[in-house]
């Protein structure tokens, strides 16, 4: 699924952005709510924890993620440039993945579980990114997202497409941009 891909990109760049806030004077993550975890992940990178109406939602530097009791939730793994169906009720430890409830979907019930995990995870994404541009300016995202080291879209662009994404993801157009396919070349892991 061609279309999968360029959903792994989005991710990445949204994970650098979440980096950037962290980073922001005033911390944007903190200030929206999220909180430090007790745990730290490898490498010392912080881990941000948020309850909303959604699910627990986790942020590490590793992986990005929607974790519920009663449903199956939604991981994307950086590293593997992967995202999966979460299982378990609690995020696993970033960067140690064995044994952990990640499935790749494979019939359809799991793609449809997979679409509607990923579909909630977008929407708080995409509210996030609303939050950010009234708290920070609709410049913020633009002037960050020169100096991304994996660039996409540009973040009007990125947000549009996730938002298809998120409506009709058998059905969004591959996103228009010059040299797309050299910027999602594999990268060693």
């Amino acid at each position: 699924m061609k279309i999968y891909h360029y959903l792994m990109r989005g991710l990445e760049q949204q994970m650098w952005f979440f980096g950037q806030d962290v980073r922001h004077g005033s911390n944007l993550l903190a200030r929206y709510g999220f909180l430090p975890s007790r745990e730290t992940g490898l490498q010392g990178s912080s881990r941000y924890r948020f309850v909303s109406e959604v699910g627990l939602l986790e942020l590490h530097s590793f992986c990005v993620g929607l974790y519920r009791e009663k449903q199956p939730g939604f991981i994307f793994v950086r590293g593997r440039m992967n995202a999966y169906l979460h299982g378990g009720k609690a995020p696993p430890h970033p960067g140690r993945y064995l044994g952990e409830s990640l499935a790749i979907p494979r019939s359809e019930w799991e793609w449809q579980a997979f679409q509607e995990a990923a579909g909630s995870f977008l929407g708080w994404v995409l509210d996030y990114e609303r939050w950010i541009d009234r708290l920070a300016g609709e410049n913020y995202r633009r002037a960050l997202q020169p100096h991304c080291p994996m660039p996409w879209l540009a973040p009007e662009s990125a947000r549009a497409w996730l938002q298809a994404y998120r409506e009709a993801p058998d059905r969004v157009s591959v996103p228009r941009r010059k040299n797309f396919s050299a910027a999602i070349a594999p990268r060693a892991v």
